[in-house]
């Protein structure tokens, strides 16, 4: 998601927006749908509804981060429009948030 959300960000063509913005799409819509099923491999029955409840509580809640994130960009005063500068800062925080949870996932006992 993040990459090709900075792609996005990146592209110089409306060709390269389009086929940015579509493996964003389908990345988004196949990962957030699919969650909840997710969510029944890991927890019980009893734990399930508290899960998804987080879930769709972090969702809503990085919704305001974007939201004022999105406000402070349009005070940067930068050469690229503010809609790219946006895409690149929250989604190099989302590849590095990625990359941290990876290499912590390798420290294992």
């Amino acid at each position: 998601m993040g990459l090709a959300a900075t792609l996005e960000a990146l592209s110089t063509s409306t060709a390269g927006t389009a086929v940015a913005r579509f493996f964003s799409g389908t990345s988004q819509g196949t990962f957030s749908s699919t969650v909840p099923l997710y969510y029944t491999y890991w927890y019980t029955r009893e734990e399930l509804a508290l899960r998804i409840t987080m879930y769709v509580g972090i969702t809503a809640s990085l919704g305001a981060f974007s939201t004022w994130v999105a406000y402070l960009v349009t005070l940067i005063k930068s050469h690229l429009p503010p809609n790219k500068v946006s895409l690149l800062i929250l989604n190099r925080l989302t590849v590095d948030l990625i990359t941290t949870l990876r290499s912590l996932s390798f420290l294992v006992d």
